[in-house]
């Protein structure tokens, strides 16, 4: 429910709701110019660097993985998380292929791999509409492009709980104690909330870091962007997603996840 309500839980839609609502007051002439002042506003708040980055903060708890921290530990595995794809022939002949926010989870998968030589699981949702599993298209991108193949694929679940779920299960039945959990800084909160487990400890492994502030040009910070704008709508559906699974799965027995 929460990801098909996705495209209606965002800083445009919310927009496009105060633009009609002006509209239908049209007659009103100050209840309309009252909304109208508050849906720029708003757009404002979402646009501006300096009043983003404040409103991404609580998402951005982890930080950059120290490399004492990346070395090999007997049970200890590496879990990726999927993100969007891309279909259609690509340059490389092949009609699936992943989108830029999974490519670069595969490359920081693929680096801490190399780095530690452990297993890697790849977490992806389930699509009917594709051609393969969306694990199908990470393990063959890891292969392709990174020369690391993937050990375990999960592409049974429909969000990042049932990732969680799902791959906590096969990470216990190779008596995995410990994994790395590789996923982007803004989305690496929900994703750690879900997965934290007794049983398992998780170490964040965030990547793509969210720069907005400009140390060379300081009044940037106040000058509206798109890339801004585009950020604070992702940031508004991991809040959302935050808000979700506590509502959906807070009375879920703790023997489901773990």
């Amino acid at each position: 429910m929460f990801v098909s309500l996705k495209p209606l839980l965002s800083p445009v839609a919310l927009l496009c709701a105060c633009l009609l609502l002006v509209i239908l007051n049209w007659k009103h002439r100050i209840r309309a110019l009252k909304i109208l002042v508050f849906t720029l506003s708003l757009l404002l708040f979402l646009s501006l660097p300096v009043t983003v980055r404040l409103f991404i903060q609580p998402l951005l708890k982890f930080k950059l993985l120290p490399e004492r921290q990346i070395k090999y530990e007997p049970q200890t595995a590496i879990v990726v998380l999927g993100g969007g794809s891309t279909r259609g022939l690509n340059e490389f002949g092949e009609k699936e292929d992943v989108d830029l926010d999974t490519l670069v989870r595969l490359r920081y998968a693929a680096f801490l791999a190399k780095k530690t030589g452990l297993p890697v699981l790849a977490s992806g949702n389930t699509d009917f509409l594709r051609f393969e599993a969306k694990t199908q298209t990470m393990s063959r991108v890891m292969l392709r492009d990174f020369g690391v193949p993937v050990t375990w694929e999960e592409n049974k679940s429909k969000n990042t709980w049932e990732n969680a779920r799902n791959s906590l299960m096969i990470l216990k039945k190779y008596h995995i104690k410990k994994i790395y959990l590789v996923n982007e800084s803004l989305h690496m909160k929900r994703a750690v909330d879900v997965f934290q487990n007794p049983e398992i400890e998780v170490i964040p492994a965030p990547t793509r870091f969210i720069q907005l502030q400009h140390p060379l040009y300081p009044v940037r910070d106040w000058i509206p962007s798109s890339f801004a704008f585009f950020v604070s709508s992702a940031a508004f559906y991991e809040y959302e997603g935050l808000l979700w699974y506590k509502l959906r799965y807070c009375h879920a027995p703790r023997e489901t996840i773990s």
